[in-house]
């Protein structure tokens, strides 16, 4: 038995108090289909699904492989279950889809389908609820991939009760707390293309220079600094000089050049 969950599966998101409504699928048997093969007996599956739900693509089912069934497979009331949207349902959204494939070793053959509109087939078992929980056993014919009719598919089917899934309200009356990114820490990264802002320095910002005559002042007081001190340095070679001739005129070349000292 297969079972699929279709509008509670995670790609579907509920509203409050939504309305759902159980199906069951019973596949019986087919009846003289096309034969896809051209030497061997046919072992055909059948695909159901159900589609006209946007919220939910899924519901799809396989039922077993019917062994050498040939033009005439049977399943033995293979049974398939289905969550459907009640709204859906009621606005004739959804369609109930059977394939029927030849399974083959070098790839699979479509026989044909089957596509009927689950209100059709809701409608049929009359108003009451009581009615709609009893197993109806109907005939399709199965269409070709050329839309030409060609054998037929026998299934049951049956409603459950509607039933709510209620979206759970967050505890203590508080909203959801918003999507977060987590801790490491460590302070996040700087974003690409931005980068810190300059640090602030402290007193006062540097001046600017000023053009004109403020750098004329300056090249002149560098000047005339350069001037007293190329000055200075004449006067102390002057004085030296003089010393030195003052040196030579009290004791004489010879004191030094002649013998030197006698000890």
């Amino acid at each position: 038995m297969g079972i699929c969950w279709g509008a509670l599966t995670d790609n579907s998101i509920p509203t409050r108090s939504s309305g759902y409504r159980p199906l069951e699928i019973t596949i019986v048997s087919a009846s003289d289909l096309k034969d896809v093969n051209m030497f061997s007996k046919m072992d055909v599956y059948a695909a159901v699904s159900v589609s006209g739900d946007p919220r939910n693509k899924k519901q799809k089912i396989k039922t077993p492989v019917a062994k050498d069934g040939g033009t005439n497979p049977k399943w033995n009331n293979y049974s398939i279950k289905f969550t459907l949207d009640e709204a859906a349902l009621l606005h004739n959204r959804l369609t109930l889809n059977i394939k029927l494939v030849s399974e083959r070793s070098l790839g699979d053959t479509k026989i044909g389908k089957v596509q009927i509109p689950l209100k059709e087939l809701f409608d049929t078992l009359g108003g009451g609820d009581d009615q709609k929980k009893q197993i109806k056993h109907v005939g399709y014919s199965v269409r070709t991939s050329s839309g030409k009719p060609r054998g037929s598919i026998n299934f049951g089917y049956k409603f459950g009760d509607k039933f709510t899934v209620p979206v759970p309200e967050p505890p203590g009356g508080y909203p959801p707390p918003p999507h977060q990114q987590p801790g490491y820490g460590y302070a996040p990264p700087p974003q690409a293309g931005y980068g810190y802002p300059p640090q602030s320095g402290y007193g006062y910002p540097p001046q600017k220079p000023k053009r004109g005559g403020g750098n004329m002042a300056l090249g002149m007081g560098a000047g005339l600094l350069g001037g007293l001190l190329i000055g200075d340095m004449i006067g102390d070679v002057g004085e030296m000089a003089a010393y030195d001739s003052g040196y030579d005129a009290g004791f004489g070349g010879d004191d030094f050049g002649g013998g030197g000292f006698d000890f």
